[in-house]
């Protein structure tokens, strides 16, 4: 008898585990391949900047010779956020500046940075 309920325990046990929600996986902003960046280059006009990776997901509209790409994506079972960033800088028409930040994993379970809490004294 005793052996039942544990192993009605064990079988409760399991089940209740394995009913946790699904999450889904959340993309935002526009897909940057590095086959993509490696096509980018100084000198290239906005249409042609365009059609490699589409439209900029950010414009300033004080300053139009700057446009950011960004793209977040955050796994559903995990909840951990990568994000990546690429600013270009135009002058007129033409490319100037390429700027790519490297790629950020966000972990929503790690405790937060102490350099960026708001409520530190100072």
């Amino acid at each position: 008898m005793r052996i039942f309920l544990i192993l009605i325990v064990v079988v409760l046990g399991s089940a209740v585990q394995g009913c946790s929600g699904y999450r889904i996986d959340i993309q935002q902003g526009n897909v940057l391949e590095d086959d993509d960046l490696a096509r980018l280059k100084v000198g290239m006009s906005k249409e042609q900047v365009m059609f490699v990776l589409g439209s900029p997901l950010l414009t300033d509209p004080f300053h139009q010779s700057r446009w950011d790409y960004v793209h977040m994506f955050t796994e559903g079972s995990t909840g951990i956020t990568t994000r990546r960033h690429v600013m270009l800088e135009f002058e007129g028409d033409t490319l100037a500046r390429i700027e790519v930040g490297d790629e950020q994993a966000l972990d929503p379970r790690s405790p937060p940075d102490a350099t960026h809490n708001s409520n530190a004294g100072g």
